[in-house]
């Protein structure tokens, strides 16, 4: 049975993160209305909850809650804009979550995705000028 895990597929997030960064803000501030804090304290929160969604995918027995989280984190980095968080969530949701190595080559994956976002989001609250 194969993983589910096909690397060929990991190359189309990396081109798209290459042209739009980690973070969508133009689908961000769709939802926020350009309100900076707004956006500050839903990538906080991204972050924070990504961490909870790994940690599950990670405790995950049997391959229900593997895709439970996963599914989750698709849906929280396609709600601000994360597009290659979500594109590998959605890798890990169909995938075959029992093929160990694979496994966790896509939890690093997603952890590395997820340190992009939280990257971005420190790099863009330093960019602005102080209050």
């Amino acid at each position: 049975m194969s993983s589910g895990f096909d690397d060929g597929k990991k190359d189309a997030p990396a081109r798209r993160s290459a042209l739009r960064g980690a973070v969508d803000f133009g689908h961000l501030t769709q939802y926020t209305g350009g309100d900076t804090a707004i956006e500050d304290e839903l990538l906080e929160l991204f972050v924070s909850n990504a961490g909870r969604y790994l940690g599950l995918m990670d405790a995950a027995t049997d391959a229900q809650s593997w895709r439970d989280a996963a599914h989750g984190l698709m849906g929280s980095a396609r709600g601000i804009g994360a597009w290659v968080v979500a594109e590998t969530a959605q890798q890990a949701h169909e995938a075959d979550p029992t093929a160990d190595r694979a496994r966790r080559t896509m939890i690093a994956r997603l952890r590395k995705e997820i340190a992009a976002v939280r990257k971005t989001a420190l790099a863009r609250q330093m960019s602005r000028p102080a209050p």
